[in-house]
């Protein structure tokens, strides 16, 4: 079972957050980290060609890891509000949640607000947690 760091939990998350594809070898736990080759506008892959190349050749070596789904982001949002005392960005939130484009609107609500910090921790927790479970179910489905 490959250990991963806090580091190395904070580093994923960071470079999922950013739109990247991250991927741990199966024996040493080593990130190979770049942009997704179908998503990537800015033209040449040069730069990251030699880790796409690295995976390609032995893609059962590494375990992919791919951003929250939009529900689990979602979700986390949701237990952030549930968190918050009562008060009025705790009413706004639940208000934006229910209504269309609420990952936009909560991000610019949670940033002109005194708990943008507050957000940024929780949401960095959530990742790691989840990081830690989505790397257990891999090693449990390493086992069978």
């Amino acid at each position: 079972m490959i250990l991963l760091t806090d580091e190395q939990l904070g580093e994923i998350a960071q470079e999922l957050e950013i739109g990247m594809v991250c991927y741990v070898h199966r024996q040493t736990g080593e990130l190979i980290v770049f942009p997704n080759p179908e998503q990537f506008t800015y033209g040449d892959t040069g730069d990251w060609q030699e880790s796409i190349d690295t995976v390609e050749a032995s893609p059962d070596d590494y375990w992919p890891i791919h951003p929250m789904t939009s529900f689990e982001s979602f979700q986390v949002m949701e237990r952030f509000v549930e968190v918050l005392p009562a008060n009025h960005l705790r009413t706004r939130l639940i208000t934006i949640l229910n209504q269309p484009k609420p990952f936009r609107h909560f991000k610019q609500a949670v940033d002109e607000s005194d708990y943008r910090e507050n957000w940024f921790a929780f949401r960095d927790g959530e990742m790691a947690h989840w990081l830690r479970q989505k790397l257990v179910n891999m090693n449990a489905l390493r086992a069978e």
